[in-house]
């Protein structure tokens, strides 16, 4: 009887160690990112020219959703946290917004793990606003198409004629399907 007691206290505290020591390491991170995010604002307030090496860690840029009161920071695409199970991420082959007729593609998880960032993804509807601060400018963008897609582990974004901003996560409803969503650029305020 004693052993059976003893085994149950080690195995209520090795699993309170465990969730403790889980909630830490994601709220460190979290930390880390918001003062990442503030770094970010301080330096584009700046108005200087800044090289993103020179500051690193920080972010590229910031994506913000205004109706789901969201913003997180963006890294390069070849950074190793540009990386959907740490971060938003931009998908390869996405161009900046800087860019002339410029695709920017940006995914993160849905769900409830402390890595879901776009788990209010489905709350927006065709004409919210999603903004991106990139390079000392803000790049407005209105929501004009939300689809589902089949979920196959590709994403086949149709083609768009202007400057486009993608989002993408899991559909949490229909664990089969995507959401994606289209927004266009509407002005840049610079």
């Amino acid at each position: 009887m004693k052993r059976n007691t003893k085994l149950g206290i080690l195995c209520i505290i090795t699993t309170t160690l465990i969730f403790t020591s889980f909630h830490l390491y994601y709220y460190i991170l979290e930390k880390n990112a918001k003062e990442m995010l503030t770094n970010y604002f301080e330096i584009s307030q700046k108005k200087e020219s800044y090289n993103y090496k020179d500051v690193s860690p920080n972010y590229l840029g910031v994506l913000e959703i205004p109706k789901l009161n969201f913003q997180k920071g963006f890294l390069n695409i070849d950074d190793p946290d540009n990386n959907i199970n740490k971060n938003i991420q931009i998908l390869n082959n996405s161009t900046m917004p800087n860019k002339d007729n410029h695709l920017l593609v940006i995914a993160a998880h849905s769900g409830n793990s402390p890595r879901s960032y776009f788990k209010d993804l489905n709350n927006l509807n065709v004409n919210d606003e999603v903004n991106i601060y990139y390079n000392n400018s803000i790049y407005h963008y209105q929501i004009y198409d939300i689809q589902n897609i089949l979920k196959d582990g590709t994403l086949e974004i149709y083609e768009t004629y202007a400057t486009t901003l993608v989002l993408t996560t899991c559909n949490q409803k229909d664990k089969t399907k995507q959401i994606v969503i289209y927004a266009k650029l509407v002005s840049v305020e610079i």
